[in-house]
C-alpha cells in the first residue's frame, strides 16, 4: 500500500483517483482546509478527528482576511506577497510557521512600510519559526511592536531576514530569542527599547550588508535596560561603516550581563580586534562585559595584578605580628577588579566569584629571621576580615650581600562583590625590620 501525503492544500478536483491499494491524504481547500482521506473508489471522507483545527493555511495575503486570530498557528505555503497589507499583532499574540526559510516566507517592496504592528493595547508572544523575510522598501520595518504586559516574549528560529531596510523595533518585552537565523545584505538593524529581561542571539549568520550602511545590528531604543543578559556566539561579517552592538554599559544592570562566547566578528572578511568601532559604546575589560574565546573581539580576563615599586621598611610592634606591607603597589591589567587603597585587590563584580590568586614576596631583613607572610579578605556584606592563607620562610644569612628570602604562595579564595584581598607580614623572631622588595607582585584571576 502506498500513501500520498500532501501537507499542503489541494482543491479536491485537482488529485485524481488513488490506484488500487492506495490512499491519498490531503488537505482540502474547498472544505476548509480540513485533513481529507480519498480512496481508490474516489470517495473523500474528512478526518475530522485529525483535521488541523488549530492551523490556518497562507497561500496569498487576502487569507489573512485583515485579522490575526491568536489562536491558530499560521502556516505559510509559500512566498506570501505583503504588498499593500499591514497585520496588527493582537494581544493575545500570533504564531507564524512554514516549511523553510527558502520555500516560505513574507515579502513587500513598499516604502515607509511596517509588516506587523501593535495596536493602542499592546501585543503578545509572537513565535516565529521556519520561513524568511524581505522587506525592502525604502523607510520600510518588519516589526514595530510594544509588549502588551512586560511580559511577553519574542521567539524567532531559523528565519532568514533577506535585503530588509530594517528589521525593526520591539518595545518592553521580556525576553527576546533568536536562534539559527540569518541576516543577508541591507542593513538589518534591530532595535530594543524599556525594560527587558534578556537577548540571546545565538547560532546565527549575519553577512553581505550594505557598506553605505552606518547603523548597528542591535540598537539601543528609548530607556533601554537589561536587568538579565545579553548573549551571542554569532558568527558576524560587518559592512565597512556597520557595528554589531551599540548600547551603552548603564544599558545592563548586572556586572557580566553582556556575554558573548566562541563569536566570529570580521569586518569586510578582516579579523581586527582593535577595532573600536565594532562594538562603539562597551570595552572588553568594562565591568559588564564577559566576552570569552572569541576571534575578532577582544577577551575578558577578569582580575588584577599588584606590582611593589616603592620600597619601604615594614616595622613591627613585636615578634610574630602582622603588619600591612609598606611601600607603593601599582595595579596593572584590573578587569573587574580594582585597587581602592594601596595594596588591596577588590572584586567589583558579582560574577564569576572564584579566583586563584599567586604571590610572589621577595624581601630583604634580618640575617636567619623566619618571616611570615599572609593574605587578608575583608567581607564587605559582613565587615569582617579572616586570613585565607599564609605561609613561612627564612631570610638567608648572604655573605657580602643583602640578606634575602622568599615566598611563593598560590590559593584560591571566593570574593563577593566589593570583598577585596591584601598582604600583610610578619617578623616571626624579631622586631627587625623587612623591606618588601620591588621585585614582588601578587595576581588575581578567574578560577578556571
Amino acid at each position: 500500500m502506498s500513501v500520498l501525503i500532501d501537507m499542503g492544500t489541494a482543491a479536491a478536483s485537482t488529485l485524481g483517483t488513488p490506484s488500487v491499494g492506495s490512499f491519498f491524504l490531503f488537505f482540502n481547500s474547498e472544505n476548509s482546509n480540513k485533513l481529507t482521506r480519498r480512496n481508490p473508489s474516489g470517495n473523500d471522507f474528512v478526518l475530522e478527528g485529525l483535521a488541523a483545527t488549530n492551523r490556518i493555511i497562507i497561500s496569498s495575503a487576502s487569507d489573512f482576511e485583515g485579522v490575526i486570530d491568536s489562536t491558530k498557528e499560521y502556516f505559510i505555503d509559500g512566498i506570501i506577497d505583503m504588498t499593500g497589507l499591514s497585520l496588527e499583532i493582537p494581544t493575545g499574540g500570533a504564531y507564524f510557521v512554514g516549511f523553510n526559510f527558502d520555500q516560505s516566507g513574507f515579502t513587500c517592496s513598499d516604502s515607509g512600510y511596517t509588516m506587523f504592528t501593535s495596536g493602542a493595547g499592546g501585543s503578545g508572544n509572537v513565535l516565529i519559526r521556519d520561513l524568511h523575510f524581505e522587506v525592502d522598501g525604502t523607510g520600510s520595518k518588519v516589526f514595530d511592536l510594544t509588549s502588551v504586559s512586560g511580559f511577553e516574549a519574542i521567539e524567532i528560529n531559523n528565519v532568514n531576514f533577506n535585503n530588509c531596510t530594517e528589521i525593526g523595533e520591539f518595545q518592553s518585552y521580556r525576553q527576546y530569542f533568536e536562534s539559527g537565523t540569518g541576516r543577508f545584505g541591507g542593513s538589518p538593524a534591530l532595535t530594543f527599547s524599556g525594560t527587558m529581561n534578556g537577548i540571546f542571539f545565538n547560532d546565527t549568520i549575519a553577512r553581505v550588508l550594505d557598506n553605505s550602511w552606518s547603523g548597528a545590528l542591535f540598537q539601543e531604543g528609548t530607556s533601554l535596560s537589561i536587568t538579565g543578559r545579553f548573549l551571542s556566539n554569532a558568527n558576524i561579517d560587518l559592512g565597512a561603516n556597520s557595528a554589531f552592538v551599540d548600547f551603552v554599559d548603564t544599558v545592563f544592570t548586572q556586572s557580566s550581563g553582556f556575554q558573548l562566547k566562541e563569536m566570529f566578528l570580521s569586518r569586510g572578511g578582516t579579523l581586527d580586534p582593535t577595532d573600536t568601532n565594532l562594538i562603539p559604546n562597551i570595552n572588553s575589560s568594562d565591568l559588564v562585559a564577559s566576552w570569552k574565546e572569541n576571534q575578532g573581539l577582544m577577551n575578558t580576563f577578569v582580575g588584577g595584578r599588584l606590582d611593589l615599586n616603592i620600597e619601604l621598611p615594614t616595622v613591627f610592634s613585636g615578634a610574630g605580628v602582622f603588619t600591612d606591607i609598606l611601600g607603593t603597589w601599582a595595579a596593572s591589567s584590573l578587569e573587574h577588579f580594582s585597587q581602592p587603597a594601596n595594596g588591596q585587590l577588590r572584586n567589583d563584580g558579582t560574577n564569576p566569584r572564584e579566583f586563584e590568586v599567586f604571590a610572589f614576596i621577595f624581601v630583604d631583613g634580618g640575617p636567619n629571621d623566619d618571616f611570615s607572610v599572609r593574605f587578608q579578605k575583608f567581607d564587605d556584606s559582613a565587615s569582617t576580615t579572616t586570613t585565607v592563607a599564609q605561609a613561612q620562610s627564612r631570610i638567608e644569612n648572604n655573605v657580602g650581600g643583602n640578606d634575602t628570602g622568599l615566598i611563593i604562595m598560590d590559593f584560591t579564595v571566593d570574593l563577593d562583590q566589593n570583598d577585596y584581598i591584601f598582604p600583610q607580614i610578619a617578623n616571626d623572631s624579631d622586631t627587625t625590620s623587612i623591606t618588601v622588595e620591588n621585585k614582588s607582585y601578587f595576581i588575581i584571576k578567574k578560577r578556571a
